[in-house]
């Protein structure tokens, strides 16, 4: 056995401990040596990093800010050329007169626009919705003018960025957030998992939420909305319901209350977002946001000739290619043959029906109909899971609800976005 020694006679253990002590100090040495050239790498990689995102953004800006002297597209020129071709019109000779008469009859043209102008145009005026994974654009008069745009993007950014390098640009518009209604415009190729370098902008779309009412003019913002707590309290019979709640003193339990809350609420969002708000006489005291954007997409020139087609069209038919032009003549201003007008929505209604059966659009409230059952069908769970959230902060607190209006209204707008939208541009070597 082993004789018990004190540890500092021991020398074994002694020499052992101070081999220990100088190989964690030669360590440290060393990891103090070696920790600027870690850090610099580590540094220099952000630094590499940052450069590049800033010159991804750089290139996003150059791009929007570039101004087409002249972009032109046709206006429904898919269905007025395939209706055309019904009628035994040659419409393939690029240099034809139907060509050339087309140019001039549906043809559009704008002249120095920015690239975010175009861009913005295109987004308000899509209505874009999506059925059963598929994007639907449902406007059918917007032509060829989708295409044309990605192409110039294209054009514009082959000519920007460097060589062999990969992009995807993506700008999207959602007025509500969290429902697939808008406008989205998507080219380039799909974005890799790979190291790649993103800039990000918003867009102001070519529009104010502003609309007439009661011969007075009314922004739809929340800074107005608030000037009219008064109005909302007194006028809107939800609130009424709410507030009469609130009463402690009412014989009701609390889960009934809640309930009756949370209905009340739900009821004045989807009225906010959907239906429009009315007073219990049944006068309009606030559009929804649906009205808003509907008073805007179809007062737009991209739509002047559906307007022209439902409410000044011919009760003639198309017998030739010389009628069909000699009532095409003026769009803005003559009218459209009823038969290309029936045309182009029954053969706009048939790329919906393969997702909706017995659905057939043939007017503009047609199309407004599907637009609102769409998005209602969308916006109701949100509208529960907000109405429950907010049923909490009004039975939790004490203030009337004439005084929590305001907090709703900034609820609400919080989760909007009516007049922009949102553009990223990513990049990465091909």
């Amino acid at each position: 056995m082993f004789k018990k020694q004190k540890f500092t006679k021991n020398t074994t253990a002694v020499s052992l401990l101070q081999d220990t002590l100088l190989f964690l100090v030669f360590i440290s040495i060393s990891a103090m040596i070696l920790s600027p050239a870690v850090t610099q790498t580590h540094s220099n990689n952000h630094s590499i990093n940052k450069s590049n995102d800033e010159h991804v953004q750089e290139i996003l800006q150059t791009l929007l800010r570039s101004t087409i002297k002249n972009y032109s597209y046709k206006t429904a020129s898919t269905y007025v050329d395939s209706f055309a071709e019904g009628i035994g019109i040659n419409t393939t000779q690029s240099d034809g007169l139907y060509t050339t008469l087309s140019n001039h009859v549906i043809g559009k043209q704008q002249y120095h626009k920015t690239i975010a102008q175009l861009i913005t145009e295109q987004l308000a005026t899509q209505y874009m919705i999506v059925l059963n994974h598929s994007i639907l654009r449902c406007n059918p008069f917007s032509g060829d003018a989708q295409n044309q745009l990605i192409q110039l993007i294209e054009t514009q950014l082959n000519g920007i960025l460097p060589y062999q390098t990969s992009y995807n640009l993506t700008a999207i518009w959602e007025p509500i957030h969290g429902i697939s209604f808008g406008g989205k415009i998507t080219l380039g190729e799909p974005v890799p998992s790979t190291t790649k370098y993103v800039a990000h902008q918003q867009l102001s779309l070519p529009f104010l939420p502003c609309i007439q009412l009661h011969n007075q003019s009314f922004c739809f913002s929340s800074y107005h909305l608030k000037n009219m707590t008064e109005s909302i309290y007194n006028l809107l019979p939800q609130i009424q319901n709410i507030s009469f709640l609130q009463n402690t003193s009412l014989q009701i339990s609390e889960h009934n209350r809640s309930l009756l809350v949370t209905e009340n609420i739900s009821s004045l969002l989807l009225d906010f977002l959907i239906n429009g708000s009315y007073d219990s006489t049944g006068n309009l005291v606030i559009p929804s946001v649906l009205d808003i954007i509907n008073s805007f997409v179809f007062n737009t020139n991209t739509f002047s000739l559906t307007k022209n087609a439902q409410e000044q069209s011919s009760s003639s038919s198309i017998s030739n290619i010389n009628s069909f032009f000699d009532r095409c003549q003026q769009p803005t201003h003559g009218s459209i043959s009823n038969d290309l007008s029936s045309y182009i929505f029954s053969s706009f209604g048939s790329t919906i029906t393969s997702s909706l059966e017995t659905l057939v659009l043939t007017t503009i409230s047609d199309f407004i109909n599907l637009i609102k059952t769409y998005v209602t069908s969308l916006i109701q769970p949100i509208v529960h899971s907000f109405s429950l959230d907010l049923t909490s902060l009004f039975l939790s607190t004490q203030k009337p609800i004439i005084l929590q209006i305001e907090n709703f209204i900034d609820f609400i707008f919080s989760h909007l976005s009516l007049s922009t939208a949102q553009i990223s541009l990513t990049v990465w070597r091909g």
